[in-house]
């Protein structure tokens, strides 16, 4: 089980590493304005103001009353609608944002601050469009992509810079700053000096207890214990009687630690643990416990030591700790155990250690895949990309590196994946299945890519980046009913409703209005599996493209009858229009075909397309996939 579970973890992370190849290689595409506020919560009083439910839905942010929150802003973002407030509209997108970036659901948070941003530039809000662009690094800083965070930072200190708004300043260098520390780049303390020097002009004593305090952290990974202990001690002065004392605190016991004064350190985290022991959630107070078992082991007091030991394993035993914990306790409770000449025990942590930290691995592994999809999934990364794109300037040459990276860590990952092979012999057919799809995958892509720089002429540059731009959202728009459990079951696609989708999408695209095409649906309901629905949505794409340009009648107006059947396992598609098919100069041959050809042979597909001069096309194939159970 645990070598199918790890089997598993690594098939989404090659899923997931593709479906950022594909985003870098065909994101050169024009961003779509997309509503992405939520609509699954719970609306408020529709006759309250925006002013009104803004406020209270700030009211239930700083109470951590996230659920009523939310659903204060989604009714506070549709009153400004109404009101036409488009400012009251981006700070409770905005706010909604902050709401989602507390909760951790960062891939919807990053999209809708964009949205916010986009409000803000098209009637010149310069403040609220650089606090938004903080909010974002921010989010970004939480996710670990420390490069688009400060990228959005600067940007958005050198508005505040010129606008001279010092309260946001103050907050942006110190966002800069632990950015910096947590990225190991520059010394961040030219900027916590800065984002100090503010708060001292307002007397914002609480935030220079915080200065002060991440100050000290700065040092204290430097190793520089004195001087970070100089400055906990500043915070803690600073900082009033009572629980916003317990983090200091607990840093001032570590740097005394550091420094091997025992004592000193056993004073500073009891403090802090006290105070932290009254309101504090189980898994903070198990971390206490971990630096406590160092702490007397360090000093060595064995009874202590015990102690702290049987208070986390209560723990450990009643809760869920997060495994970056249980490792940290079973390597301190080893050590504990091999100073205290207790071989057996140290033995028996020694080898749940190794397990534990093959499990961090493959754990650390996935969330940094999960950090990119969250970044550039669905319709999201396409806005994000964009943002990072004018901002970075970055022209083809930087694309192509970037692809380059991402294909050597792709490298990295299937070579890992045949290493593990040799003792993981039960998996040999699943990782054979693996890299069959990933080489389909890859091939398809490396195809259009091939199809496409073909085009990239001067004259038809814009066409093919159209064209690239079109083949991807059919891609997304398959992955996004994937997800939708409305749209399919499973892996599986109600395809009818899909072409549907497909046509429509591609019509308002060109500018048609529904006066001006008709739709004659004579489709069974037919499931496509996820396999065989890419490349068939690709084709469905090229096929209503052309019928778009070709198939129109004398009045311009253009009609499309689409037939889809499934009989005995075989799936039947009919594409018609009522227009005059293709004239000679048309060049079906081209780049069009080219792809009809190739998809139609990753389907195994009979076909028919442009013959004798019309437009009608008609395609057979077996459908495949698994049980729809």
């Amino acid at each position: 089980m645990y070598r199918q579970r790890q089997l598993c973890t690594f098939k989404n992370q090659i899923r997931g590493i593709l479906m950022v190849l594909l985003l870098f290689i065909f994101c050169i595409s024009e961003t779509q304005g997309n509503d992405l506020i939520p609509t699954e919560k719970p609306t408020l009083d529709n006759t309250l103001s925006s002013d009104s439910l803004k406020k209270l839905g700030i009211s239930l942010l700083l109470e951590k009353k996230y659920t009523l929150a939310d659903s204060a802003f989604i009714s506070c973002i549709n009153a400004s609608k109404r009101e036409h407030n488009l400012i009251n509209e981006g700070k409770c997108i905005s706010n909604l944002a902050s709401s989602l970036l507390n909760q951790q659901r960062y891939g919807e948070a990053l999209p809708l601050y964009l949205q916010a941003i986009d409000i803000y530039q098209k009637h010149n809000q310069d403040t609220l469009y650089a606090q938004t662009l903080i909010n974002i690094a921010l989010a970004y800083k939480k996710i670990d992509l420390y490069d688009s965070a400060m990228v959005n930072l600067h940007n958005g200190i050198k508005i505040l810079e010129r606008l001279k708004s010092k309260p946001d300043l103050m907050n942006g260098y110190n966002i800069l700053a632990t950015t910096l520390r947590n990225s190991g780049s520059n010394s961040p303390l030219t900027y916590f000096q800065k984002s100090l020097t503010i708060a001292h002009e307002l007397d914002d004593k609480q935030h220079v207890a915080k200065i002060y305090n991440n100050i000290g952290n700065y040092y204290h990974d430097e190793e520089a214990s004195d001087s970070a202990i100089l400055y906990y001690q500043k915070s803690l002065a600073l900082k009033p009687k009572g629980a916003r004392q317990a983090t200091t605190l607990l840093n001032l016991g570590l740097s005394y630690i550091a420094l091997e004064k025992y004592d000193s350190a056993k004073h500073y985290l009891h403090l802090s643990y006290n105070l932290r022991n009254k309101s504090g959630s189980g898994a903070s107070i198990f971390k206490y416990y971990i630096e406590l078992i160092r702490l007397n082991t360090l000093s060595g007091d064995n009874d202590s030591t015990a102690f702290y030991i049987s208070q986390a394993d209560s723990i450990l035993s009643s809760i869920s700790v997060p495994l970056n914990l249980v490792y940290d306790f079973s390597d301190v409770k080893h050590k504990a155990f091999a100073a205290q000449g207790q071989s057996q025990k140290a033995l028996e942590l020694a080898e749940l250690l190794i397990e534990l930290k093959d499990s961090l691995i493959n754990e650390q592994k996935q969330q940094l895949v999960s950090r990119y999809e969250v970044a550039f999934s669905v319709n999201e990364w396409k806005k994000a990309f964009e943002l990072e794109a004018l901002q970075r300037k970055q022209d083809k040459t930087t694309y192509r590196w970037i692809a380059t990276f991402i294909l050597i860590t792709l490298f990295c990952m299937l070579l890992y994946a045949w290493f593990r092979s040799r003792e993981a012999k039960k998996a040999k057919i699943q990782f054979k299945e693996l890299n069959h799809r990933t080489n389909n995958l890859l091939s398809i892509f490396s195809s259009l890519i091939i199809l496409q720089e073909m085009k990239l002429t001067t004259t038809t540059e814009l066409n093919a980046f159209k064209k690239i731009k079109s083949q991807v959202d059919i891609l997304n728009s398959v992955y996004r009913l994937l997800g939708n459990p409305t749209q399919s079951n499973s892996k599986w696609i109600a395809f009818d409703n899909y072409i549907l989708h497909i046509c429509e999408s591609l019509c308002l695209a060109v500018g048609l209005k529904a006066d001006d095409y008709t739709i004659i649906n004579n489709m069974q309901q037919v499931n496509i599996h996820e396999k065989q629905c890419n490349p068939l949505a690709l084709i469905v794409n090229e096929i209503i493209t052309n019928a778009i340009k070709y198939g129109k009648d004398d009045q311009g107006h253009l009609t499309l009858e689409f037939m889809l059947s499934e009989i005995n396992n075989e799936i039947t598609l009919e594409i018609r229009d009522q227009g005059y098919g293709f004239s000679n100069d048309t060049g079906r041959k081209g780049e069009g075909s080219e792809i009809i050809k190739l998809l139609g042979k990753q389907l195994r597909a009979d076909y028919s397309y442009g013959e004798n001069g019309s437009s009608d096309f008609k395609i057979k194939f077996i459908k495949k996939g698994l049980s729809q159970e």
